[in-house]
């Protein structure tokens, strides 16, 4: 069988090059891909506790104190929807914040990708995506902005 004269098709060597081309497209950007999503979650769980924040220093503004002795499930319940119309009690990675609060100060945390508590982010470690954010008395005490 012999082809016409106008029909090519593609050879061996030139699908392997391509598929070659488009392998080392995808080891390069898939990192970068995830890296931007783990970015993404960090910034979404700082927005949240920023958000939280402002809706505690309101709440202490009114009744001279913060929320003591209370989970983030509680708090939810007396901030909304005085103080809050919409009150996410996960981070960026789906895990509960913690809080911890005194009459005078308050704690929010969140504890990164691994939802285990342990070291905090810096800015130096802000591609680290297990360690925690903190936010304490409206100030980010451990962020990868510190």
């Amino acid at each position: 069988m012999k082809l016409k004269k106008g029909n090519k098709g593609f050879t061996l060597v030139e699908i392997i090059i391509v598929l070659q081309i488009i392998f080392l497209l995808a080891l390069i950007l898939i990192p970068v891909m995830i890296s931007a999503i783990q970015k993404s979650r960090q910034r979404t769980t700082m927005a949240e506790m920023r958000t939280i924040g402002t809706a505690l220093g309101t709440y202490r503004i009114d009744s001279n104190y913060f929320p003591v002795g209370v989970d983030i499930t509680q708090l939810r319940n007396i901030l909304t929807p005085e103080y809050m119309a919409v009150f996410n009690t996960v981070d960026g990675w789906n895990r509960d914040f913690s809080y911890t609060g005194t009459q005078n100060s308050y704690t929010i945390e969140s504890f990164g990708r691994d939802g285990v508590d342990g070291m905090n982010i810096t800015s130096h470690t802000s591609d680290v995506w297990d360690l925690d954010i903190s936010l304490a008395n409206g100030q980010f005490s451990a962020s990868p902005l510190s």
